[in-house]
């Protein structure tokens, strides 16, 4: 690869991921003139030059370079940049401060973890299943019911005790027997009452109490009364509850997956469901039983994560950004194209270890870095040897 290649790779690449969190809501201010020396994309950036000129990421090349068209990836690029430059130097610096945290390293390194897992591994093939049914949804509905629903589940309070609950509910002896492949429950039947929870969670009259709790009251299986089960189920009953704004984002999720619309609101009599396999109850109950593995060092570093107030603070910008990304036409239109091609299983399984890779080797921190210079006032463009 040219060295001006590398050099767009790196920054497209970097924007991109930039891009994954939205746009911002307003013209960004005029910038004055850098207050400090800019830096090269090869200063920021070694670790990921590195692998870009090795040969290490041929399937990021080939998405950025062939797959992506000029005018979605201009777009994408054009709202990253003044995403950055609409930021206070402030909301960068906090960012950058959070990298020492190391609750962010345990979270990295679940991603990872997760991410390898969907790739595939000696003991689990490659979850095309899941691209293949998101690639749907995205081409039905847009990624708004997606982003909506992570919006507002950010936004909710009781999110990160019910995370660690979710946990220790899983370590129970109990619950890892009925799980078991000789389980109450095994595959077949946690696939199919979580397939009925979320059939009800559309109705107006869903509640945790009778849609959740009295089913697995009936199997008389589990200590539903004692903690953690009872705090969890509590939790889970408040945000879900119907004065909740989390409820219907997830019941509009839910309509996309089961009828192919974006909202609950455009179901009528008449509305066939999809024919589709459980693809995401499958997927769960594979991270359950590996709790140990995969799901408790995730969402045991996400839980603390999103209870440190600092945390919240440094955020709030991002969360704002992703809600008018979900509102932006030229944005929308740009990134959902650019989501299919990801989400097409032939895309993502290289994509997924080589995300994983970079990820390893500390991209987020150069990306910030990055960010931190566009802020400034540097000009990417203008930021090559």
């Amino acid at each position: 690869m040219t060295r001006l290649g590398s050099h767009r790779l790196i920054l497209t690449l970097s924007i991109l991921m930039v891009t994954a969190c939205g746009a911002p809501d307003k013209e960004p201010a005029p910038q004055e003139a850098p207050s400090a020396y800019c830096p090269t994309l090869r200063e920021l950036a070694p670790k990921t030059f590195a692998a870009i000129e090795g040969g290490e990421v041929p399937a990021i090349q080939r998405l950025i370079g062939e797959q992506i068209s000029d005018t979605h990836l201009t777009a994408l690029v054009n709202a990253a940049i003044s995403l950055v430059r609409s930021l206070q130097e402030t909301d960068l610096s906090a960012l950058s401060a959070l990298r020492e945290n190391a609750d962010v390293e345990k979270l990295t390194d679940g991603a990872v973890r997760l991410i390898r897992f969907l790739a595939g591994t000696d003991e689990s093939p490659f979850r095309a299943e899941v691209f293949t049914d998101l690639h749907r949804l995205v081409t039905h509905c847009r990624a708004t019911p997606m982003l909506i629903a992570i919006e507002e589940a950010v936004y909710t309070p009781e999110l990160p005790e019910l995370f660690d609950q979710l946990n220790e509910v899983l370590a129970l002896e109990p619950v890892q027997q009925v799980l078991a492949a000789d389980g109450a429950f095994a595959k077949e039947g946690f696939t199919t009452f979580i397939c009925n929870m979320m059939s009800n969670l559309i109705q107006p009259d869903f509640s945790v109490s009778n849609d959740v709790v009295q089913p697995l009251a009936r199997l008389d299986i589990l200590p539903l009364d004692e903690p953690p089960l009872s705090g969890f189920m509590r939790n889970l009953d408040t945000i879900l509850g119907a004065d909740r704004p989390l409820k219907p984002a997830m019941a509009n999720l839910v309509c996309c997956d089961l009828y192919n619309l974006a909202a609950c609101d455009q179901v009528t009599g008449n509305t066939e469901l999809v024919s589709r396999d459980p693809v995401y109850s499958w997927l769960m109950y594979d991270l359950f039983i590996r709790r140990d593995e995969l799901f408790a060092p995730l969402f045991s570093a996400l839980s603390d994560l999103l209870a440190n107030p600092d945390v919240a603070a440094t955020g709030a910008p991002i969360w704002n950004a992703i809600s008018t990304l979900a509102k932006d036409t030229q944005i929308g239109d740009a990134a959902n194209s650019v989501l299919r091609i990801i989400l097409n299983p032939d895309v993502a399984e290289p994509l997924l270890s080589e995300v994983a890779m970079l990820l390893e080797l500390g991209v987020v921190t150069e990306i910030t870095e990055m960010a931190s210079a566009i802020q400034r006032g540097c000009v990417p463009e203008e930021m090559t040897e």
